[in-house]
């Protein structure tokens, strides 16, 4: 192997060096807050105060790994970065908001254009613009929010640029807004005095301390390594990452699929099909990397996410048709998982009859808030775009894991590993089914399965005893498994089309923060006017406010309670049981013995 290193600072190696293209293989930009903050507090680190002046040292940045375009010409050739990505994307990143903060001032208007000019925009020989790091992954978002020169250099607010849609974009929005709030006077004065004279510095000026923080940058140095072996790159990927975050096991496995499906012409299918798994996971609030975890684990085994670069390694066959049947089903997923966390009747046509299903997979993803249902959730979509499944069968697959994971989980708060792993086996192996039969027997042996861990009656009753609502000092997500239970039991009482639209939580006797008051007991689902006009009146006035309620939950209430002179903490205790012992015999049916 042909390798050439070369020692560096940042300021001489921008200058000198052809433009950078970080390549489409290299893993998004992922520093966090927590990487680029060390790197600015050792660059502050850096800076010592001598005889009244700001002065700079040496510090070394690791190792960095380039591979020219044209082998037979580096030196005028274009180089993919292929250890360094994070590094020089950030180091980027702080030289436009630099610039930002220094155009901020007629004075110094100077030096920011000159940061552009040298460092981050400069121009070629035909006097047009060449961006120094080019990058094919957040193109055209990084250029215009921070390679953008007319942009960094006035006065314009970052709030009205181009809004991130994607996690890389997010977290690039959020690297440059960090250095932009680090580089203003009262902050970096502040940051530098937890190491320098505050005195001493007070007597620098601002503009001295933004120019040596800038050379602080700029002399920084590091080795650069250039390899005339494309095929070699690919390897040393996998090792190399000598001064930036460890490469995740989705990094590894981006790159393993890119370096066999290589082919960028007349189309880039890995590249294609990559951004369209990154478009639909925008909005959905899932990383990567834990899309990626839960794919895996209910298409093929379980392992644990330190093991998902050897498990794709082991048992996916290393070629290009396999590795593009790989791909596809790892961008179908992603576009189900869209589906799973905003479930729309839309996905069905508006046909009415998908309602039930839907109206399980919201609460479930909303109510409940029970990520673990996701593989069964992505796996039923699939098998109904395969015909595997018809309606009925999700609906009554929705309705078991609605019915299980409230009594397991938010009733008697059982433990996810009791189920965790029969959700993805299930997961999987309804991926595999081509026929219904087969799939009806799986959805049989989940609901044996369940039924073994099902809570008691008993276990139940005192589960449900203890659910609360409170707008004080109760969590929110308390407060959600109550409103769930008592929405159930509106339902259940319904015998009309009547829905409530936006229910809300009356408390019987007025909420004082505690017990009795939040207990499930004092509680009812009544329609927002009337749980106003009834707030603080007294018992006997807030049943005759009830009577005007069109929600049978309510009305069975106002039967049971119509001669009822008080409201007490005994009352609401029974009536907490009472609610407890219906819910488990006749509201939850899936698992009625």
């Amino acid at each position: 192997m042909d390798i050439q290193p070369k020692l560096y600072s940042f300021g001489s190696f921008f200058k000198s060096t052809p433009r950078l293209m970080i390549p489409r293989f290299q893993r998004e930009y992922s520093w966090e807050e927590s990487n680029y903050k060390q790197y600015l507090d050792d660059m502050y680190h850096c800076l010592s105060i001598e005889n009244g002046d700001l002065k700079t040292s040496d510090y070394f940045l690791g190792n960095m790994l380039f591979v020219p375009q044209n082998i037979k010409d580096p030196n005028n050739s274009i180089w993919d970065v292929i250890d360094g990505q994070q590094r020089l994307t950030t180091i980027t990143i702080l030289l436009s908001a630099l610039a930002k903060t220094f155009a901020k001032n007629k004075e110094t208007k100077q030096q920011a254009e000159r940061i552009f000019d040298l460092y981050i925009l400069p121009r070629d020989d035909d006097n047009e613009p060449q961006r120094i790091v080019r990058t094919k992954t957040s193109y055209p978002f990084f250029s215009n929010l921070i390679q953008d020169k007319e942009f960094a250099l006035s006065d314009t607010s970052i709030e009205k640029s181009d809004s991130p849609k994607s996690e890389e974009e997010i977290e690039l929005s959020k690297a440059y807004k960090f250095f932009l709030k680090a580089f203003e006077e009262a902050r970096i004065r502040k940051d530098l005095s937890n190491q320098l004279d505050s005195n001493l510095l007070n007597s620098i000026s601002y503009k001295d301390i933004l120019t040596k923080i800038r050379e602080q940058v700029l002399d920084t140095q590091f080795i650069s390594i250039i390899v005339n072996s494309r095929s070699e790159s690919y390897r040393l990927f996998e090792s190399l990452n000598s001064k930036g975050k460890p490469l995740s096991n989705v990094d590894m496995i981006k790159n393993a699929l890119f370096e066999l499906l290589s082919q960028t012409e007349p189309s880039d299918f890995a590249s294609d099909k990559w951004k369209e798994l990154h478009d639909n996971l925008v909005g959905t609030e899932i990383s990567l990397q834990d899309f990626y975890f839960l794919f895996w684990n209910s298409r093929y085994k379980n392992v644990s996410r330190k093991k998902l670069f050897s498990a794709f390694k082991n048992d996916i066959e290393k070629t290009t048709d396999s590795y593009k049947n790989f791909l596809e089903n790892l961008v179908n997923s992603s576009k189900l998982l869209k589906e799973v966390v905003s479930p729309d009747l839309k996905y069905f046509k508006n046909k009415i009859e998908f309602k039930r299903f839907i109206d399980s997979m919201k609460r479930i993803e909303t109510e409940l808030s029970i990520r673990q249902a996701r593989y069964i959730s992505i796996a039923l979509y699939d098998a109904y775009e395969r015909k595997v499944l018809k309606c009925q069968d999700l609906e009554n697959v929705g309705i078991l894991l609605e019915d299980f994971l409230f009594a397991y989980t938010s009733i008697t708060s059982g433990r996810a590993n009791r189920y965790a792993g029969k959700f993805s086996s299930f997961a999987r192996e309804l991926h595999a089914v081509t026929k219904r039969d087969d799939a009806i027997k799986l959805i049989k042996e989940l609901e044996t399965d369940l039924a073994e861990k099902y809570p008691s009656k008993d276990q139940f009753i005192a589960g449900y005893k203890k659910l609360v609502y409170s707008s004080k000092g109760i969590k929110v997500s308390e407060c959600m498994k109550t409103k769930y239970a008592l929405r159930r039991l509106s339902d259940y009482y319904a015998s009309n089309n009547y829905n409530l639209v936006e229910p809300t939580i009356e408390h019987i006797m007025p909420d004082n923060s505690d017990a009795p008051s939040i207990s499930i007991g004092n509680l009812l689902l009544l329609e927002g006017p009337l749980n106003k006009e009834a707030e603080r009146n007294n018992f006997s006035k807030k049943l005759d406010i009830f009577t005007k309620s069109k929600n049978d939950f309510v009305k069975n209430f106002v039967i049971e309670y119509q001669n009822c002179s008080d409201w007490n903490e005994e009352q609401i205790s029974k009536r907490a049981e009472k609610l407890a012992e219906l819910t488990y015999d006749s509201v939850l049916t899936s698992f009625k013995k």
